[in-house]
């Protein structure tokens, strides 16, 4: 799947006018590592530049500034060389807003972020899911199964891959 579409960069090109301002702006897209840290909140590219893109970036602490278009769409993501994603749920808001929440250590829509491990908030499906992923990379198996694959366990589990991949050590 392409990171960037025709909609995405006009709207992005056409907040350019505003540049640094995040006050004016909306971030148009999110940008983000399934498997791991980081985000890029997209807020706007140069029209006479498409490489030129001006995003807060979440890695490693909370920044603003100039992004690459083509080194984000070649990342590629140990342990299996996956690229990064687009944010097909996101829902535009003020970039600034976005930057103050993010600041402040909220996740950015500005709600405390949910911390799996301690299995707050998790319904007790998704505890025991937990549970059988963490198994499955202590012991190569699901249900007494062995699964010798990381595709092999999520189906067994019936999870995604990027469900599994937190829960292994790099």
């Amino acid at each position: 799947m392409e990171l960037f579409t025709e909609e995405i960069e006009k709207e992005l090109q056409d907040q350019y006018r505003f540049g640094e301002e995040l006050t004016q702006q909306v971030v148009v897209a999110r940008v983000f590592n399934p498997y791991g840290e980081g985000a890029w909140y997209l807020v706007n590219q140069n029209p006479d530049d498409a490489d030129y893109l001006w995003a807060i970036v979440d890695l490693n602490g909370v920044k603003m500034g100039e992004v690459s278009k083509s080194e984000l769409e070649g990342i590629k993501v140990p342990p299996f060389n996956l690229p990064l994603e687009m944010d097909m749920n996101f829902k535009k808001m003020n970039a600034y807003e976005i930057y103050k929440n993010l600041q402040g250590g909220k996740g950015y829509e500005g709600k405390e972020s949910v911390n799996y491990d301690k299995n707050v908030f998790v319904s007790d499906d998704k505890k025991e899911k937990i549970a059988k992923m963490k198994e499955w990379v202590r012991t190569s198996k699901v249900d007494g199964v062995e699964c010798k694959t990381i595709i092999e366990a999520s189906k067994r589990l019936k999870v995604s891959v990027s469900e599994l991949l937190p829960y292994i050590k790099r």
